[in-house]
């Protein structure tokens, strides 16, 4: 199980192993104060808030419960000098200093289920020479952490061979290279287009055209150096590599994902012309 430290607004910062402890500590001129605590949405992260004022810590020995992943925030009000240690293997300890102007908050994860404790290290002599009082130790919380949620399951991809540019293109296909919120847009029967906030996605399927007039005749597309290395099926370059088309008994089929609005073309980078590809991937196979 490991400890994952998110933030700490603090004066000192220390990580030590399970232990390990120091004699005394020397505490400086405190920084500047820390920026704004952060502020989730509750039902997001649980809150271990403790107060420490004329010498009573408030909460002491309660439970806390948590998930693997979730976000703990630590937040701490003091009037004194100490230590906040959390877990054991390894210990995160952090020096709390009652200088800094309003709340220190620490925020971390737990990456599996188990128990994470929190304690307060109490500290005399500050802050000229701390010297570490462990008779006056305090248990702070217990925080019991579970499994993490069930993910649901992704959608299954549709298999059945087809030609019909809807059918190859679903809409949970069409989810994956253009995001949740994408919807189809009107189109013909050869073409289909799903566009959303920030990307688009579209295949079309016609007959190889004969005319020397039709586009991929017109640019030579369906030339050697056009051609894709690395792949299984008859695939090229169109118009400066700004979508993918393949050649397949007899129909010229089309690829492509963009951006909206579409960059120009000298702009196109590598990982688009990746996903045009990775389109056609999904797709080739079950055009029949």
């Amino acid at each position: 199980m490991r400890l994952l430290l998110a933030t700490w607004t603090a004066v000192v910062f220390t990580v030590a192993a399970a232990g390990c402890s120091t004699a005394s500590t020397d505490r400086g001129t405190p920084a500047a104060p820390p920026s704004p605590e952060p502020s989730p949405a509750p039902s997001k992260f649980v809150l271990l808030d403790i107060t420490i004022a004329d010498g009573t810590v408030t909460p002491a020995d309660t439970e806390l419960h948590a998930t693997a992943g979730q976000p703990i925030v630590v937040r701490v009000h003091t009037d004194e000098y100490d230590d906040l240690a959390i877990g054991s293997d390894p210990e995160l300890r952090f020096g709390i200093d009652p200088r800094v102007d309003g709340p220190q908050v620490l925020q971390f994860t737990v990456d599996a289920p188990g128990t994470v404790s929190a304690k307060l290290l109490r500290q005399s002599g500050c802050p000229s020479r701390c010297e570490y009082t462990p008779e006056r130790d305090i248990a702070v919380a217990t925080i019991d952490v579970g499994p993490a949620p069930a993910q649901p399951t992704p959608e299954p991809l549709d298999t059945t061979g087809t030609r019909v540019p809807c059918e190859l293109l679903t809409p949970a296909l069409a989810r994956q290279f253009a995001g949740a919120d994408v919807q189809q847009q009107p189109s013909g029967d050869t073409v289909c287009t799903y566009t959303g906030a920030t990307r688009s996605v579209s295949v079309s399927v016609n007959p190889l055209p004969t005319n020397p007039d039709a586009p991929v005749n017109h640019f030579s597309v369906i030339r050697p150096e056009n051609q894709i290395p690395g792949v299984e099926y008859q695939a090229y370059w169109f118009a400066a590599a700004s979508s993918v088309v393949v050649v397949k008994d007899g129909l010229l089929l089309e690829f492509r994902v963009s951006d909206n609005p579409m960059l120009p073309r000298a702009q196109i980078v590598q990982h688009r012309k990746a996903e045009d590809i990775r389109l056609a991937d999904q797709i080739v196979p079950r055009v029949a």
